[in-house]
């Protein structure tokens, strides 16, 4: 079914225009429905987003007037928000967890598991593997065995099919003399972009 503009025709019978304009508005329905909630009766939630999807297209320069902000795909087909000034690459989420210091799981966990093999290194397998290595991540821990200061260190990648990642294993060292940390009373690791 397409939309045609050209209806109504002045030369036409009326009585053409009403399947005409159930044509035309059954285009506009069925793209309506592709992206939100459609009833053929009023209903609260009438209009409300399923999905939003996207065509990259260039970054914009300037905002539709009346507007505060555009999310958008850009042309590498990463997810931006534009405020009309900046313009923020949305990183998404790839994985995340928390463990105590025998690495076992604390609270939620997101698309990873882990392990402690040796003591103070631990090994985390992800659910679905990483694209590609070019990840960020946010890795931190709370030691209540001293008052060193501590930093996370990732020791190696596990490979996965292609450039997929299909795990790692980390440590916490101190940040003074590169020992890795006695003890932990949490870890956290946050993995995004790739």
């Amino acid at each position: 079914m397409t939309w045609n503009p050209g209806y109504p025709q002045s030369s036409q019978s009326p009585a053409l225009w009403p399947s005409q304009s159930q044509g035309n508005n059954g285009r506009l329905e069925t793209m309506f429905q592709a992206e939100h909630q459609f009833n053929n009766s009023a209903a609260a939630n009438d209009g409300v987003h399923k999905q939003m999807t996207t065509v990259s297209r260039a970054d914009p320069t300037s905002l539709p007037s009346g507007t505060n902000g555009m999310i958008y795909e850009g042309n590498d087909t990463l997810p931006r928000f534009y405020d009309g000034v900046s313009i923020f690459v949305m990183q998404p989420v790839r994985a995340y967890l928390t463990w105590d210091n025998g690495g076992t799981l604390q609270g939620k966990n997101f698309n990873a598991t882990i392990s402690a093999p040796s003591s103070g290194v631990y090994t985390v397998t992800f659910t679905n593997p990483l694209p590609t290595p070019n990840f960020q991540f946010s890795l931190n821990c709370l030691t209540g065995a001293d008052s060193n200061p501590y930093i996370g260190k990732i020791l190696s990648l596990v490979a996965g099919t292609g450039t997929q990642v299909a795990g790692l294993t980390l440590r916490f060292v101190n940040t003074t003399n590169g020992q890795t940390a006695p003890s932990i009373t949490f870890g956290s690791l946050i993995i995004f972009g790739g």
